[in-house]
């Protein structure tokens, strides 16, 4: 599904992978789905700028140690 979607958008050529928590059957915020990205990438903590505009999202990838970056959509304060 993702793969036909990013296809259908044209940003195929921009992405160097597409990830997705399906093969490990958990969800966000459980760490292993933030191991899933260096695991797969080949990279370490440091080299990831994880982004979202879910702060319950950007709270679990902190957490896990990921440098983070939240896309305040509403102009909330953030969340607790």
């Amino acid at each position: 599904m993702l793969h036909t979607l990013v296809e259908s958008v044209g940003l195929k050529q921009h992405l160097f992978a597409i990830l997705s928590v399906d093969v490990l059957k958990i969800f966000k915020p459980n760490p292993r789905v933030y191991d899933l990205a260096l695991t797969r990438l080949g990279i370490v903590k440091e080299e990831i700028l994880f982004v979202s505009s879910n702060g319950w999202d950007v709270a679990g990838a902190k957490s896990f140690g990921f440098t983070v970056g939240w896309v305040n959509r509403q102009g909330n304060t953030t969340e607790a």
